[in-house]
């Protein structure tokens, strides 16, 4: 893992926390206690909320966002940053690295890890997060 201080990062970032907004949808869903932005190869940015579900049945904020990307065409993670409604960067759940890791087996993905704030923060590369995958590398 490295530090990151970059201008690309620190855009990502103000997106991911200017899309948080608790929203209750039903007495049964609310949306956006946690925000992610997925940045695809092609430079395209999309945004994602997490749905919470009182039946289990919810979708995280990063599942959303690349669920985004796929449908509209674009399949390649670039960079990924998550935020809570705290505006601390998040680390994706198992079920979120293994979907991008089974988009790109390479795992060189980078997500943004740990940190309260845009300077704080460190980048991991997907392989960095699962060094013990099923999912073989591309060769």
């Amino acid at each position: 893992m490295k530090p990151m201080n970059d201008k690309e990062w620190e855009e990502l970032y103000i997106i991911a926390v200017s899309n948080v907004s608790h929203t209750k949808v039903s007495p049964y869903i609310t949306t956006g206690f946690v925000s992610s932005v997925v940045k695809s190869k092609s430079g395209k940015v999309y945004k994602g909320v997490c749905v919470d579900a009182c039946c289990g049945l919810g979708i995280c904020a990063e599942r959303n966002a690349i669920t985004t990307m796929l449908a509209e065409g674009d399949f390649e993670i670039d960079k990924v940053l998550t935020v809570g409604e705290d505006k601390e960067i998040c680390q994706p759940c198992g079920a979120c690295r293994e979907l991008m890791k089974q988009i790109v087996p390479s795992g060189s993905i980078q997500i943004a890890v740990g940190g309260n704030e845009i300077n704080g923060f460190e980048i991991a590369t997907l392989e960095e997060l699962m060094p013990h995958s099923w999912v073989k590398s591309e060769e």
